[in-house]
């Protein structure tokens, strides 16, 4: 299948009578859903637990499924929000000299680029900047704040100033005495207040942003910066790049990881062998097509994976090529 649905994420409002919930993307297995109830006044979150809170139906469905309640209906004072979350692996081995299955092939692609979407749901909720704005670092954010904690505070200064003033004038008139009471006592809270922001906003900076690209606090508190998880997603994504095509019986080295594929006509008595290691030539058969004589020709293929630098080799051992192509796919180019 392709891949032409962007969403992987549903969020429903309770209405005190539904309790089955459709999901419009396809998933591989039950447990590739997280579903979560959410308490509308407080913003309180619960995941909920697969089939002791709820049930799945659809796996493997394009057009997804539903997510049933075991508990009936939903209340209006919950949301349920229903997100696609696959786990970070890659499931596909391809075995040298077996089968190339396109189905096999194109579910692995499939699935990298759901978890393309799946990571990029999550950046689309960190904390950026405008196109032409500036990268805020850690440290330029902490200096802001200072800034905002050294205004506040000459604010309170002022604010005490003030007050000492309006006491100074309470001696000489009663009423105007008890309205500069109250307006220093205002101005006290209010510095207080801008105290306790300033340094409930510096604990937030320090303790928020995360800008380690390998995301390796695994926190569920920090949020990653958008260039650390843009660095975190580029580690994880590989592309394959394009066939280029090559000889048979000449020693090649690979520049990066890749797969040699080749296709061959074998008639009576021919042999070709696919080899590859870290030796130049290389000696480790991954591969072999051979038919005995009297045999009756047939076309067959080999392939097998090549690591960075290593050399590969198809060998005509006897007989001659026929109807044939080799080609080295590189990984990452």
């Amino acid at each position: 299948m392709t891949v032409s649905n962007t969403n992987q994420k549903m969020t429903y409002t309770g209405n005190g009578v539904a309790s089955v919930f459709a999901y419009t993307f396809k998933i591989f297995a039950n447990t590739d859903l997280v579903v979560t109830k959410v308490t509308i006044a407080t913003e309180a979150e619960v995941t909920l637990v697969l089939t002791t809170d709820y049930t799945v139906s659809g796996a493997g469905d394009p057009n997804g499924g539903n997510v049933t309640l075991v508990a009936g209906a939903l209340a209006s004072t919950f949301k349920l929000v229903i997100r696609r979350v696959l786990p970070l692996t890659q499931g596909a081995d391809y075995i040298a000299n077996d089968s190339f299955p396109a189905e096999t092939h194109e579910s692995a692609l499939d699935k990298l680029v759901m978890i393309c979407q799946q990571l990029k749901e999550e950046v689309d909720r960190s904390v950026k900047v405008g196109l032409t704005g500036t990268i805020v670092t850690q440290e330029q954010l902490t200096t802001q704040v200072n800034q905002a904690i050294a205004s506040a505070a000459a604010a309170a200064a002022s604010a005490t100033a003030a007050a000492s003033s309006a006491s100074s004038a309470a001696t000489q008139a009663s009423n105007a005495a008890a309205s500069a009471a109250a307006a220093a006592a205002s101005a006290t809270a209010a510095a207080a207040s801008a105290t306790t922001a300033a340094a409930a906003a510096q604990t937030v900076v320090n303790n928020m942003l995360d800008t380690d690209g390998t995301l390796a606090a695994n926190s569920d508190s920090k949020i990653a910066t958008q260039k650390a998880t843009k660095t975190y997603v580029d580690g994880k994504v590989v592309a394959l790049g394009s066939w280029v095509s090559k000889s048979f019986d000449t020693v090649y080295q690979a520049a990066t990881d890749g797969h040699v594929v080749c296709y061959i006509s074998v008639d009576n008595g021919d042999r070709f062998q696919l080899l590859t290691d870290s030796s130049n030539p290389p000696g480790t058969v991954r591969g072999e097509l051979e038919t005995g004589s009297g045999t009756t020709a047939f076309r067959g293929s080999m392939s097998s994976p090549v690591k960075k630098n290593d050399y590969y080799k198809v060998a005509i051992v006897s007989g001659a090529v026929g109807t044939s192509a080799m080609y080295f796919i590189p990984q990452g180019a």
